[in-house]
């Protein structure tokens, strides 16, 4: 799934994006500031068997970190609590195709096998 994202990068920004194999990096980057961090990560669907799903992380917020899904739940209102399922922590709407879940639930699904993709780093 990654390996395809990061090949439409590579072609539309004329070079590789980095790969971040380390949870410290993606701290430090979100620590820098607002950013769009790719991640794939181990995931389940409500009703799906657990599978990989890319999400966008964009910034952190308190304790959280903000990030676009794209398949979010955008009928829900913002403030709505997204069930955990078997794999995957509760996570709340945002709005807009952004939903949030605590940093130290993310870094754990991160250690469970996650990869991400820094495009603005060469």
């Amino acid at each position: 799934m990654i390996q395809e994202t990061q090949r439409m990068l590579t072609s539309l920004l004329g070079h590789a994006p980095r790969e971040i194999h380390d949870w410290e990096e993606i701290a430090r980057t979100l620590t820098a500031g607002p950013r769009d961090i790719i991640l794939e990560l181990p995931w389940q669907h409500p009703d799906e068997e657990p599978s990989r799903h890319e999400i966008v992380v964009k910034r952190r917020d308190g304790d959280r970190v903000i990030f676009f899904n794209p398949r979010s739940h955008g009928e829900l209102p913002v403030g709505a609590v997204l069930p955990a399922t078997s794999l995957v922590p509760e996570r709340r709407v945002e709005g807009e195709g952004l939903e949030s879940l605590p940093e130290a639930s993310l870094q754990q699904l991160f250690a469970q096998g996650g990869m991400g993709l820094n495009a603005t780093a060469h």
